[in-house]
């Protein structure tokens, strides 16, 4: 968007989020209560994230052969720079879990906790599969 990298709508509406999420936390002194369990798969997938994520950066011999076959195919492909590789292979696996951290947070009592489950859904319609409508409205749904 505008030319400018990881500019886009996605981005935009994450950093006012945060932005309003850091104003409001000051005001409601909400407790993180996160599941011990969820805590544990959560570090673990960020692990994960990180350990692979240096061994290809480290080691991108296996993502330059994998380029190169697809660019003997026909397929134009780049190769990814360095830069690159962090912004879409690591921040973009961090940022994705930033909203349903947030929603995890904020709907932690009784009254708050049906409205998660609206945010939770229309939050996976939005960003995560086209098809989520068909999902949501039923069998006779079509686009």
């Amino acid at each position: 968007m505008l030319g400018i990298p990881g500019l886009n709508p996605y981005n935009i509406v994450l950093f006012f989020i945060l932005v309003a999420w850091g104003t409001q936390q000051g005001q409601e002194k909400l407790q993180w209560k996160l599941p011990p369990r969820v805590n544990r798969l959560l570090i673990l997938y960020l692990m994960v994230v990180t350990i692979s994520f240096f061994r290809l950066a480290a080691n991108p011999d296996g993502l330059i052969a994998h380029v190169r076959y697809f660019t003997d195919y026909g397929f134009a492909l780049p190769l990814p720079s360095i830069g690159a590789m962090w912004k879409e292979d690591f921040f973009n696996a961090w940022k994705w879990l930033i909203p349903g951290l947030l929603i995890c947070h904020g709907a932690n009592s009784e009254e708050r906790a049906p409205s998660c489950h609206v945010i939770g859904v229309g939050y996976r319609c939005a960003f995560g599969c086209p098809d989520c409508f068909a999902h949501v409205a039923g069998p006779g749904w079509s686009r």
